[in-house]
This record gives C-alpha cells, structure tokens and sequence, in this order.
C-alpha cells in the first residue's frame, strides 16, 4: 500500500445525487493520494441513479454494490427501515484483509438504516443537511437512526454549524461536530474584468430540477428583465429533476421567445469543473439546505453568488462579501441580478472575496483532514 498506510476507508451512501457524490469523490481522491486503500458501498436500483463518477477511481478502489429488492422497498417506502447490510459486508472485508484499521464512513442516515444491527462498527455517519422538505414519517425516522447512533456512542458529523446545531437541539445532544465541505479548484476562471465587453453576463442553477429548489423563480425573474438586459445576460440550468418538472421548463422557455438567451442542459458531470469556471453568477433560490457544495465550487471559482438565508448558505455566503442573500420572489431576484450585472467595481469586490473565503474555509485539504482526525477517534475507541 502506498507510504506504508494501514487505512482502508469504506464510504457507503444510498444515493451520490446533488453534492453528496462529489464530496465523497473529493474524499476519495484526498485519500488515495494519502496513501489509504477505499471502497464504496452502494445500492443498485432500478431508478436513476449515478454512480458513474466511481468510473474515474477504476482499479484504485474496490467497489461493493448491494442489489436491492426494488418493488418492496418502493412500494413500502421501507428504505429507511431496510439500510444497507454494512455490517455484513464489513466482516467479509475484515476476513479478505486481516490487520487493515478499517473505518465505515456513512454518509446518510438511510443507509444505515433503523433496524439492520450495526453493533460493533468503526462508524462515522454524516449527514448531509436536514431532512426538512420530505414527510413527516420520513423526518420521525431520520431522528430515530440519529438518536439510535448517538445513544449507541457512534460518531456524526454534518456539513454545516447549523445542521449540526439543528440536529443537537432535537436529539438533546452535543455528539454532532461539523465539519465544513471542501472542494478543489482544478481550472482557473477568467476573470470578468478579463473578457471581451461584448462577452454576455452568464448565469447559472445548479441544482435538482424543483420547485423545493425554486428554479421557477429564477426564471421568471430573467423572464422579468428589460429587454437590454436580456440582450447582455444569459441564464443556464443545469441538473435533473422529474419529467413534469423538465417539460414545465423546456415550456417556459419557448413560451417566452428565451431559446436564444435560456437553456437547459440537464445533468453536468465535474460541473464543478466544467461548467461553474464559465458562469459570472450562481443562483440558488432553495426553500431548505444543508451545505450546498454547488456554492462552494462558485466561490472556489470566484463566482459571486445569490442565494436564500436557509440552512448552511450564510456560512458561504456573506452579504455584501461573496454575494447577496435573495428571498424567493422574481422581484427581488432580478434587482440582484441587475446590480450584479450593473457595478462592475461591486462585482469585482464579490469575486475577489469570494475566492478568499474559499482558501480559508472550503479546502478538501481542510476538510480531509478533519475526516482524518475524526477517524483516529473512531479506530482508537474501537480497538480498546
């Protein structure tokens, strides 16, 4: 094993959708580099669901997918119920490579699940954001794997202060320590102030296709521009969502005569990588977050962004600094966006500081590390 390390690191998710997949492919990539050996434990199912950013660590990582009993665990909603069988799976690891100072890294309460026995793990589970937008079923759950872990003595973390202080005020606890998401900048952006004039003001949403996400009051806020701002500006959407969802939007945009200056272009893989170096602007209009990485790739980037006071946003986004906080009306979203557009010096400022924030705060070093220091609690607790 690479610089003699004895780590093996076994990350396991239900689903790699929004930044969850990034963050663990962030991980992964730190980790390698380290030296350590990782695996991915995940579930093969029937709906979409990617996984094909595990294509870019093939040969370097083993791979554990567990197939899942697709129409029971839809039609009953028993997903929660059900997890993933880690501990099995972590025995058989165990058995293959006697010795390794093996750590199960879980990155949501779903697949860990309310009642599969987890007894005797080196665990660490993650949570993500807040289980705000989904039912209440759903949310009772959530609590009951969170409280099961803490009185269970496991650790848990979340990617924001205000997860963390969210879910310790509701389970009575001060167990759940944050530890901030990182990204890295792997291409540089052009500046604005670098460009030609006549290069158009780009815009760009970054998320799943929902109104929880509030996609349509970033379009009607562009719909609502001048047409000379319409002529300098561009907006871009990018991200799955449901098929009524797509439609509604694909709609929109001819209905407005947007085909020119409004596009759609669904799922963007790396779009940390590829797409948000070539945006001015990231919009974010969500109703509930945890720590949208989306965010801190804008701001790795010196993009300036625009999004909602919700969950971990004003961690990366402070007013006037890195952006502007918007509520989720077209009104006020287009003011922004027109100011934005308007003081070139403001904009400058916003990129400036943006970047800053993100070397001092949003590393994947940064947030590596910290990982690493919550792992050697783990393995030193669980080898006593």
């Amino acid at each position: 094993m690479r610089n003699g390390s004895n780590r093996y690191i076994i990350h396991v998710s239900w689903g790699f959708g929004g930044g969850v997949g990034t963050v663990i492919a962030n991980l992964i990539e730190y980790q390698l580099a380290a030296g350590y050996r990782v695996g991915v434990i995940y579930p093969v199912r029937e709906d979409k669901y990617d996984v094909s950013f595990l294509s870019r660590f093939s040969g370097e990582i083993d791979c554990y997918p567990v197939e899942m009993r697709h129409n029971r665990v839809r039609q009953l909603r028993l997903s929660q119920i059900i997890g993933l069988p880690i501990k099995r799976l972590y025995r058989q690891v165990c058995l293959q490579n006697p010795g390794l100072d093996i750590v199960i890294h879980a990155h949501n309460t779903i697949a860990v699940g309310l009642l599969r026995d987890i007894s005797k793990l080196p665990l660490l589970v993650t949570l993500h954001g807040i289980n705000a937008s989904k039912g209440v079923t759903s949310q009772w759950v959530t609590q009951g794997i969170a409280k099961r872990l803490i009185r269970s003595g496991f650790k848990m973390n979340a990617v924001s202060h205000q997860t963390a202080e969210y879910y310790n005020s509701v389970l009575g606890t001060m167990e759940i320590i944050p530890i901030l998401n990182g990204t890295r900048v792997k291409n540089n952006t052009v500046s604005r102030s670098q460009r030609p004039p006549s290069e158009k003001f780009r815009i760009g949403y970054l998320a799943y296709l929902t109104d929880a996400k509030g996609w349509r009051h970033l379009f009607d806020a562009y719909a609502s521009l001048d047409e000379q701002y319409k002529a300098r500006i561009n907006l871009t959407f990018a991200g799955i969502g449901p098929e009524g969802e797509v439609s509604a939007l694909q709609n929109s945009i001819r209905q407005h005569g947007l085909e020119g200056s409004v596009r759609y272009i669904g799922y963007v893989e790396n779009a940390g990588d590829t797409l948000v170096p070539s945006l001015d602007l990231v919009v974010l209009p969500s109703a509930s977050e945890g720590l949208p990485l989306t965010l801190v790739e804008a701001i790795a980037h010196g993009v300036p962004i625009l999004a909602t006071r919700v969950g971990g946003i004003p961690e990366v986004l402070i007013e006037g600094v890195t952006g502007y906080f918007i509520e989720r009306n077209p009104i006020d979203i287009a003011e922004k966006i027109r100011i934005l557009h308007d003081d070139e010096r403001l904009y400058e400022s916003l990129s400036n500081n943006a970047r800053d924030l993100y070397t001092n705060k949003f590393t994947v070093e940064r947030m590596a590390k910290e990982y690493s220091r919550v792992y050697d609690s783990i393995l030193m607790c669980f080898k006593q």
